[in-house]
């Protein structure tokens, strides 16, 4: 009862002691709440600021941007091992760590500063230096820790999941392409041809001559190799990373440059020949410069270094002036010489698979019948 004249009799003073009362328990909420979230900040537990974990708990690697980028200022992209997170950052810029455990961390908000923070400095380009720093101050602790520790720089963080493409969108054109060793055709015929050490990808049926670094633009709903003056910034870009017997590895970024794609490519299987030995099953010598072959029932006057395309289920003659870069899936014989071997003449070439991967060569002995009549010769 006096309680309660008392609180009549006092009520603003009541209120006032009250709300002391409250905001007195919420400090020590507060200062238990801080303390419990500082335990291993203790003396005996600052050994936690090694941040040795951090080794393990994280991935490094220097981002590679569009070949076409004209910065080429360091940026890095990290990797949080456990939550999987990934962020880009440049070098020397603070980046915010929430601290989960003493084994595990997390990007913080954008619009938030944690107290531990690291940034990265490049060393070369196969390693880096984190530098890891702790701002005590929030916990009521006047001191900055600092750490720092190199690292092993890994392989480029990609977009992993193709199945993101949209049909008919340009990286899905581009996953679907295929990969061939050398034209054969080029070694032997063409001898003085640029390409011809060159491997060949061919996408979306057209053949490209690929070496390593070179570019492709995607323009016009196709890639291509840019020509000259173009500016490539303006579209989807594909870069040779390696090539070697075994596989292709193609980079590719989209316009913006936010995305980026590992292609890999193994070559495609070369199906041996099936035996041709009589691909050509008669040779007369017809002038002194023609001579008349017999091949898959055909009739054909040909002479030295000519070339006889299978199309449509028929050979016929080769211009020499046709772009070659537009039969790239043909069957080919190369008829390269006549050459005598005692007292008999031999017809010498080479048939080449649709591909040119594949080789057999050719040799038949020939007869003599010199004709005076005219010559015909089948070409396309």
């Amino acid at each position: 009862f006096s309680f309660f004249v008392f609180t009549l009799a006092r009520p603003v003073q009541f209120e006032s002691e009250m709300q002391e009362i409250k905001e007195s328990k919420s400090r020590v909420d507060n200062e238990i709440k801080i303390a419990d979230e500082a335990l291993f900040l203790k003396p005996q537990k600052l050994e936690f600021f090694d941040f040795l974990f951090l080794k393990d708990e994280i991935d490094v690697c220097l981002n590679d941007p569009r070949p076409d980028q004209i910065d080429k200022k360091n940026i890095f992209e990290i990797k949080i091992k456990s939550s999987n997170e990934e962020c880009k950052i440049f070098e020397n810029e603070k980046l915010y760590l929430d601290i989960l455990d003493e084994n595990r961390v997390k990007f913080s908000k954008k619009d938030k500063k944690a107290f531990c923070s690291l940034y990265l400095n490049f060393i070369d380009s196969n390693k880096v230096k984190i530098n890891i720093e702790a701002d005590l101050s929030q916990f009521g602790i006047d001191e900055i820790i600092k750490n720092s520790f190199t690292k092993d720089l890994s392989d480029n963080f990609y977009n992993k999941d193709l199945l993101e493409f949209a049909i008919g969108s340009e990286f899905k054109i581009f996953s679907l392409a295929k990969l061939y060793t050398e034209d054969k055709l080029l070694s032997i015929y063409f001898k003085n041809n640029e390409n011809k050490n060159q491997k060949r990808l061919e996408i979306d049926s057209c053949i490209h001559y690929i070496d390593d670094k070179d570019i492709l633009i995607f323009q016009d709903g196709k890639w291509e190799k840019p020509k000259d003056g173009i500016d490539t910034k303006k579209y989807s870009i594909a870069r040779v990373k390696s090539i070697d017997s075994k596989l292709a590895q193609i980079e590719a970024w989209n316009v913006e440059g936010d995305k980026k794609y590992l292609f890999t490519f193994s070559y495609e299987p070369s199906k041996p020949m099936v035996s041709k030995a009589d691909f050509i099953t008669s040779a007369r010598k017809r002038t002194n410069t023609y001579i008349s072959i017999l091949v898959n029932k055909q009739r054909l006057i040909v002479k030295e270094n000519d070339l006889i395309i299978k199309k449509d289920l028929r050979y016929r003659l080769l211009k020499k002036d046709l772009d070659f870069s537009k039969i790239q899936k043909e069957e080919i014989f190369y008829f390269e010489k006549i050459e005598k071997r005692n007292k008999e003449m031999y017809l010498i070439g080479y048939l080449f698979n649709p591909m040119h991967t594949t080789i057999q060569k050719i040799e038949i002995p020939m007869t003599s019948n010199i004709s005076q009549s005219r010559n015909k010769r089948g070409i396309i």
